[in-house]
Order: structure tokens, then C-alpha cells, then sequence
């Protein structure tokens, strides 16, 4: 669990009284990148809007479409840092971005869609005091003109880019 003051917790034991449980750690690549997941979602958006929103390439090394405000973060603080270490805001991340953050915390579900998360995943959130992962969520990667790529239940499909559907946000940081 990564905490405001930007230090780790482990998930499975309670955060300290006095911390804010921000999100789990779920993806660090090998030159210091990496995402954390929301342990809460953002306000329900069209794919349409998330994609109009403004790209963010300077973390996790990948391109994150960032929550562009209030409205669209919902009840999430808009964290610029943690502890000394500058991160994104909240953004909404690709495809292969929640493949990578599932896996490391321990999914094992996959189809031809690729993988994506299991009960393990919605352990460590729950765990932290979070939301479990549920219904559909968009992710910022398009299938195809009218198509954007979704998670439900351990699964990614495609749908309609004009639905309005769930959005559980990443920080991204170096």
C-alpha cells in the first residue's frame, strides 16, 4: 500500500493511524517507472472523453490519459506527491498498463483478450480499505474506430466508445 506520505505498506496489514491509504503498488519497470492503482474509482466517463483528455508520457513510461478535473476525479485527492516523490495525477491507463499492474499482484486470468484481474487483485485492495474492482472499466487503449478495450470480471472485452462506464485511475511516477 503506498501511503501519502510516500512511504510502503505491506497490504495485508492495517496502515499506521495518521496515514492516507493512497493506492497499491502495482507496476515498477526496471528504470524506476512505475503505477500505482487507485484504491478507489473516478467518476464514470465516456471512452470518447477519456480519450480527448490530455496525454502524459513523462511517467510509467507509457502514455496515460490524465483525469483532466474535479468532476472527473470524483471523490479522489489530487496527489502530486508522495512523501518527496513527484508522481502524475490521476490518469487512466492502457491496456498493457493494467495487464502489467494485475499480474504483479498475482492474477492469473487471462483469455485472448490478454490478462487481466482475479480475486487476488480485489484481495490486496479491499485489503487496503479500497473499493474491489467490479462492473466495467475502461481502460485508454482503442480496439478500433467505435470500439474501446474494457475489464469485467477477470476479463477484457470491447465495447461501444460512447458508453459511459467505470474508470479505476493509476499514478504514474519516476
Amino acid at each position: 500500500v503506498v501511503c501519502a506520505d510516500g512511504h510502503l505498506r505491506d497490504a495485508k496489514t492495517a496502515v499506521p493511524a495518521g496515514c492516507t491509504a493512497v493506492g497499491i503498488l502495482g507496476r515498477v519497470t526496471a528504470d524506476g517507472y512505475g503505477l500505482i492503482i487507485a484504491l478507489q474509482d473516478a467518476a464514470k466517463q465516456a471512452w470518447d472523453a477519456i480519450n480527448s483528455w490530455t496525454s502524459v508520457t513523462a511517467y510509467a513510461g507509457t502514455t496515460l490519459k490524465l483525469l483532466p478535473d474535479d468532476n472527473a476525479r470524483g471523490s479522489l485527492t489530487s496527489y502530486t506527491t508522495l512523501g518527496e516523490t513527484t508522481v502524475s495525477n490521476w490518469c487512466v491507463a492502457q491496456k498493457s498498463d493494467y495487464e502489467a499492474i494485475f499480474e504483479n499482484l498475482g492474477s492469473t486470468r487471462g483469455d485472448e483478450g490478454g490478462k487481466t484481474y482475479d480475486a487476488n487483485v480485489n484481495a490486496y485492495i479491499t485489503g487496503a480499505g479500497g473499493t474491489a474492482i467490479e462492473s466495467i472499466y475502461w481502460s485508454a487503449t482503442e480496439v478500433y474506430d467505435y470500439y474501446g478495450w474494457y475489464f469485467l470480471a477477470g476479463y477484457w472485452h470491447w465495447r461501444n466508445k460512447a458508453y459511459i462506464d467505470k474508470v479505476r485511475p493509476v499514478l504514474g511516477f519516476k
